[in-house]
């Protein structure tokens, strides 16, 4: 879960990278529309970050959107999707003066809008599946059953002194790679169902 979901974030990283390198190399006579899709490529991870984490932080995207965007932001249940529907009204004005060279550029454009699209849903498919609980469970169970006879196991071998030490460090050993695999099992950070819980 944790590598794939950096191979997704790697994938939107170059998606709208390769976006604004197309938009500013290539179209020509129209600032405002190059203007208009670098906020909206800017807006995009943060708004899908907010998305997948089950926050709403409208005050991170106000330094590079208007307020009319963050108006309809605000009224969307689905932020990174509604920039994406930005991008597309955005870019369809190449096609008002539709040049064989225009139309090359808006099916190229739009063909990483709709790979945006289709990242929003392979981060949800991961952020919303979870590690079946009887895995974690289990894994728990064990651990301590494990950490509580080996005590009887240490005594037998080393000096009380020595046991207690050995003890300790075995139990924070253990249960610290726990806890650490329990943290990847979340590879956007905060869960979304703890995040609406609390």
């Amino acid at each position: 879960r944790f590598w794939e979901a950096r191979k997704v974030w790697e994938q939107i990283q170059n998606r709208c990278r390769n976006m604004a390198r197309i938009i500013a190399n290539y179209v020509v006579g129209d600032d405002q529309m190059v203007l208009r899709v670098m906020q909206l490529l800017t807006a995009y991870p943060y708004s899908l970050k907010q998305h997948l984490r089950g926050q709403r932080n409208l005050e991170e995207m106000r330094r590079v959107l208007g307020e009319r965007d963050i108006h309809l932001l605000e009224e969307s249940s689905n932020m990174p999707q509604t920039l994406c529907m930005m991008l597309s009204l955005t870019v369809r004005k190449l096609l008002i003066n539709a040049t064989i060279e225009n139309q090359f550029l808006w099916e190229t454009l739009d063909r990483h809008i709709q790979e945006l699209v289709t990242h929003i849903g392979a981060s949800e498919r991961l952020a919303t599946t979870p590690v079946p609980l009887s895995y974690s469970r289990h894994t728990s169970r064990f651990l301590s059953i494990w950490t509580l006879t080996f005590p009887f196991f240490m005594a037998s071998y080393c000096s009380p002194y020595i046991s207690v030490f050995a003890y300790g460090f075995v139990c924070w050993a253990l249960f610290g790679t726990e806890e650490v695999g329990h943290i990847i099992e979340e590879p956007f950070g905060i869960p979304r169902s703890k995040q609406k819980n609390g």
